[in-house]
């Protein structure tokens, strides 16, 4: 149900009151100069209807990108970089792109490096990537993903746009993807403090290049 506050609508399950929420300041996030504070729905609303008219959020629900800001300010991130790197899936998950899953991780004080090892070749699938996340005062996590597991999980079938291209990155470019899930998985082993609910981009919703 949809509750009139002003000029701006919030979408509620259970409608509250329109002078509840103005005066209830959730403090959500302040910048880093103060310039900019979200501290009430209205404002997160305000926020994200901004990102999406100013492309941020192409493609993106006015919902959706405020849920992304919410969940980027429990991981200490601000409003354009959650839109930007946090994911709500049609499943209700949310996905990261790995540079943001290693950002956080390098955040901590106990961050000590990662380092990759290849072997295989891409023309057998036989081609796999090892990442092995460094914690201090913790054992190495190793972490490694393959093209024949990807092919047998369905990760390669190809996902065809209009125009008959295929817009599977994973098919695109089989080296990245490999990387991108061996760290996100070490990363989630290592770190899990750090990045506690997110998946890395594709887990769950799967693979596509939106500029294919």
């Amino acid at each position: 149900m949809n509750k009139p506050v002003g000029k701006m609508e919030i979408t509620r399950a259970e409608p509250i009151p329109a002078a509840e929420i103005e005066a209830k300041a959730i403090e959500l996030f302040t910048g880093r100069d103060s310039s900019l504070a979200v501290r009430n729905l209205v404002d997160l609303r305000q926020v994200a209807e901004i990102l999406c008219r100013g492309g941020l959020a192409a493609g993106k629900t006015v919902e959706k990108v405020m849920c992304a800001i919410m969940v980027g300010h429990e991981l200490g991130i601000g409003p354009a970089n959650s839109v930007q790197q946090l994911y709500v899936t049609p499943q209700g998950k949310v996905e990261a792109e790995v540079g943001m899953l290693l950002a956080l991780a390098q955040r901590s004080p106990a961050w000590r490096g990662y380092s990759l090892a290849w072997e295989g070749k891409l023309e057998d699938r036989t081609l796999k990537c090892t990442a092995t996340i460094r914690r201090e005062g913790c054992p190495d996590v190793v972490s490694d993903m393959d093209l024949q597991r990807a092919a047998a999980w369905s990760w390669l079938t190809p996902k065809k746009s209009a125009d008959g291209r295929d817009q599977n990155i994973w098919n695109k470019d089989p080296r990245l993807m490999l990387e991108n899930r061996a760290i996100s998985w070490g990363i989630k082993k290592q770190f899990s403090d750090c990045v506690t609910g997110i998946f890395g981009k594709g887990e769950i919703s799967g693979e596509v290049d939106a500029n294919a």
